[in-house]
């Protein structure tokens, strides 16, 4: 009898106290610092973080499926991926790698191919987003641990940024599914919910860059991703998690930015 009326004045060390994973991901989207608070008292499970990067990986997946099955979707990325080679070979013709004729004779030999393997490209679509999300998932929270342990002093290990990080993947989840459904809606293909998408300005210009950040599904994700790793690193100062977590994003963006002009840039010399 005494034992048992110490456990029970310990609810903290009773295993049936821990949230229903349905209590978790409800959580993240309401209340994440006190989920995220209370997640962080008990040991760290794989499947915590495992479970919402597979669903977001299979409704990626499913995306890709329904879009290519939409007749006009289907047209519209065809027409943006003509575009998008196009402006490749006429920046080539330009530059005097080669003439126009040359260019137009290799565009048709590509788009031939993209419309044969159209089926195939499906498939490994699907390949590739399983691969580069797993790949991406980990190496920004390697980042995000360097930065949170040497230069926040935070307590904790790899596994509390796993955690942190996949339970915030729910709101990309929530985020993809809307895409999905205005795309099928209104026969538009929708990357994001930012203004780039809405005004349907160049993604590739820096104007379209800026534009793309202001996505609330994103500046929702960064935020909450902040106050999730300052739960599970044990830390009532929440801002400074937030704060890093922003300013990852968009200073991390702005190098793959610059970095992609460059390239474009020193590739033009090289030829």
């Amino acid at each position: 009898m005494e034992g048992e009326k110490i456990i029970s004045e310990n609810p903290q060390e009773s295993s049936e106290d821990e949230l229903p994973y349905s209590d978790k991901l409800i959580g993240m989207i309401t209340t994440p610092a006190k989920t995220m608070e209370q997640i962080s008292k008990y040991p760290l499970k794989p499947m915590t973080w495992l479970t919402p990067l597979i669903i977001f990986i299979v409704i990626s997946g499913l995306a890709t499926f329904l879009y290519s099955s939409n007749p006009a979707l289907k047209a519209e990325m065809e027409t943006k991926s003509r575009e998008a080679i196009e402006k490749s070979y006429n920046e080539r013709v330009e530059k005097g790698d080669m003439t126009q004729e040359e260019a137009d004779e290799e565009m048709e030999k590509v788009m031939t191919q993209m419309e044969k393997n159209a089926g195939s490209t499906m498939t490994f679509q699907f390949i590739g987003i399983a691969i580069y999300t797993f790949i991406a998932f980990f190496l920004i929270n390697l980042i995000y641990f360097a930065l949170i342990r040497f230069i926040l002093k935070g307590e904790g290990g790899f596994g509390n940024c796993l955690t942190a990080y996949g339970l915030s993947y729910y709101i990309l989840i929530i985020q993809t599914i809307i895409t999905i459904i205005l795309s099928l809606a209104f026969d538009k293909f929708y990357m994001s919910i930012s203004l780039a998408n809405i005004i349907e300005t160049d993604w590739t210009s820096f104007s379209g860059f800026l534009l793309r950040k202001a996505d609330p599904f994103l500046i929702w994700f960064y935020v909450v991703l902040g106050i999730a790793y300052a739960k599970m690193f044990n830390s009532d100062d929440t801002k400074k998690y937030v704060i890093l977590t922003l300013a990852v994003w968009i200073l991390g963006n702005l190098f793959l930015y610059y970095m992609s002009t460059v390239s474009q840039i020193f590739s033009g010399f090289a030829m």
